[in-house]
């Protein structure tokens, strides 16, 4: 087999869902910029602590809808984000950042600061599991700083789809098993991730550590996904093609 012809593009990452998918690419940009500049407070102390609450209470309910719905599909899937909503709703991190916004910044700068904080903390970990963590306490603080700024984000899915993204959230992934997403490619994550563990709960080929994901590949690009050894074959010649679409028909 030719892997790649001189116009595709072969990336490697970790082999995090076991697997093979083929088709066109959806690439999900992060709602919140990491490179957003932080706004000033667009209040007063109370106005600040209020529009934090409001938020935290919006994503919690929110969390606990969607933990209700995946009961039944994914006992697995639920329990994270049960988890979630414990992060969101911790009084020690609420308290710190209410603590943070009596300071004199804004609901975003707070949230940013005391998430940061604590993803240092997991990130200093010899654990990787603790280390994988981490990706938990950014799509919570994601929520969150959506909730603040432009409330719910519609979903760019399509079924039988490819994402490609930085990486999933759980709330996300429930929608996508039921949209019937092929498959995921992510930026970050660890085989030990949240989105890599619900990846295999659903059975959905998975390959994630992609570095150059968010850069190499584009929307609507044909896509294989070798969720067995870790690769994705961008715009694959068409002798790689017909061996992979050989492989989903002998499943």
């Amino acid at each position: 087999m030719s892997e790649a012809s001189p116009s595709a593009v072969l990336l490697r990452g970790t082999a995090a869902s076991a697997g093979v998918a083929i088709g066109r690419a959806i690439v999900v940009h992060p709602a919140w910029s990491e490179d957003a500049s932080l706004p000033p407070p667009r209040g007063d102390v109370n106005t600040e602590t209020e529009r934090f609450r409001s938020a935290q209470r919006v994503v919690a309910d929110e969390l606990e809808g969607v933990a209700a719905r995946a009961r039944d599909e994914s006992p697995m899937l639920s329990s994270i984000l049960d988890t979630h909503q414990m992060i969101v709703t911790d009084p020690v991190l609420s308290s710190d950042i209410i603590e943070r916004i009596a300071s004199g910044v804004s609901s975003e700068a707070a949230i940013v600061h005391e998430f940061e904080r604590q993803r240092r903390t997991l990130l200093a970990s010899t654990n990787s599991m603790f280390r994988d963590r981490v990706h938990d306490l950014d799509h919570m603080k994601h929520q969150l700083l959506v909730a603040l700024t432009s409330g719910a984000v519609p979903m760019r899915r399509d079924g039988e789809s490819i994402v490609v993204a930085e990486t999933v959230s759980p709330h996300d992934m429930l929608a996508d098993h039921q949209l019937g997403i092929r498959a995921y490619i992510m930026k970050f994550g660890g085989i030990d991730a949240h989105a890599s563990i619900i990846a295999r709960d659903f059975g959905i080929p998975a390959v994630v550590g992609v570095q150059e994901a968010m850069t190499r590949i584009h929307d609507g690009d044909l896509v294989i996904v070798d969720g067995n050894r870790g690769v994705v074959i961008c715009q694959p010649d068409e002798t790689t093609l017909t061996h992979y679409q050989q492989l989903l028909s002998d499943q």
